[in-house]
């Protein structure tokens, strides 16, 4: 028994006692003064973090967060993390409100496009379509763009 400034403790000098260990690691009992470490920790006190990222990209199939004493898998936009954890699965916005698409929403490999019906073409927000075909005389299709005809008359007043 040791008594430090009247309060006593199960200190015991030479085997391992509790604060040898860091980061929920566990004595090994005995005169050792080596931890067994939790997932995620290593060294003979617990003290250094494990880069699980470091090994096999911590088995993530796109991108892996290493953190303190774990990691954390990541997928890019577009992408979900699969119920695994680890794997990512194309998210298909075209479920969810047409993909915010006028007309028809094509669901692409991490994203997606809008169309439009023939005589319209894409705005240039990507979502919304406007005629391309003549609409009363002031618009037409050129072979490669398009050009507005406007044709106005001034009428000058005079009070």
């Amino acid at each position: 028994m040791y008594s430090s400034y009247g309060s006593s403790t199960n200190f015991v000098p030479g085997e391992c006692n509790s604060g040898v260990c860091f980061n929920g690691g566990q004595c090994r009992g005995g005169y050792s003064q080596s931890c067994s470490c939790p997932p995620g920790f290593q060294g003979p006190r617990c003290q250094y973090d494990v880069n699980e990222c470091g090994i096999n990209n911590g088995g993530c199939e796109r991108e892996c967060c290493n953190s303190i004493g774990s990691f954390k898998c990541k997928c890019p936009q577009g992408f979900e993390l699969a119920a695994d954890g680890r794997r990512c699965t194309d998210i298909d916005e075209c479920r969810d409100h047409n993909g915010g698409c006028q007309h028809k929403c094509l669901n692409t490999d991490g994203g997606f496009s809008c169309e439009c019906p023939k005589g319209q073409r894409l705005h240039a927000d990507g979502r919304t379509c406007i005629d391309t075909e003549p609409l009363n005389g002031y618009t037409r299709v050129n072979s490669s763009s398009l050009e507005a005809v406007v044709s106005f008359k001034c009428l000058l007043m005079t009070y």
